[in-house]
């Protein structure tokens, strides 16, 4: 029987191709930009500023930053790892804060228009979770506030209609 060559043995193989993985994900660019994508996020959050966490976020994650809690005493999240899929970035943390209301987690920071952002519909997604809570499962409502902007919005769109409605009527 005929021994392979030192390089060519599955596990060398096998070795060297993990070693490339890694080394490829550490000096990836795309995955600095993203980790200061997080890092700015972060800050925002810290200093609740609303604005900054809407220029940090997915367009499509705009809407709920109202809704994000301010973190003053927050410590920076620690990475734990960092894996790219396309256009983006999987971030495993740990919050190591007091008042962290989850201690690990997944911040997905995805390339739109040419800018790293949080993606914050995909980071809830990722960092779901089943609770087991006492007593029969049943479905809760809890009502946000609508921004006054949308609220105003709604009440020209519905005098709008109304108005169509009764020229339509008196033809």
């Amino acid at each position: 029987m005929r021994r392979l060559p030192f390089l060519f043995r599955p596990s060398v193989l096998c070795a060297l191709t993990l070693q490339l993985a890694l080394g490829a994900c550490a000096d990836d660019p795309a995955t600095d930009l993203a980790l200061s994508s997080l890092r700015s996020f972060e800050a925002a959050l810290e200093n609740a500023d609303h604005d900054a966490l809407r220029r940090s976020v997915t367009t499509r994650s705009r809407e709920y930053v109202t809704q994000l809690p301010a973190r003053p005493k927050a410590q920076p999240l620690t990475i734990r790892s960092a894996r790219r899929e396309h256009s983006r970035i999987y971030f495993e943390v740990e919050d190591l804060s007091a008042d962290a209301p989850v201690r690990e987690g997944c911040f997905v920071v995805a390339k739109e228009d040419g800018r790293w952002l949080v993606d914050l519909i995909d980071t809830a997604a990722q960092s779901a979770r089943d609770v087991v809570s006492e007593g029969p499962s049943t479905k809760q409502f809890v009502p946000a506030e609508l921004p006054r902007a949308e609220v105003e919005a709604a009440i020209r769109r519905h005098e709008s209609e109304a108005r169509e409605a009764s020229a339509q009527r008196s033809r």
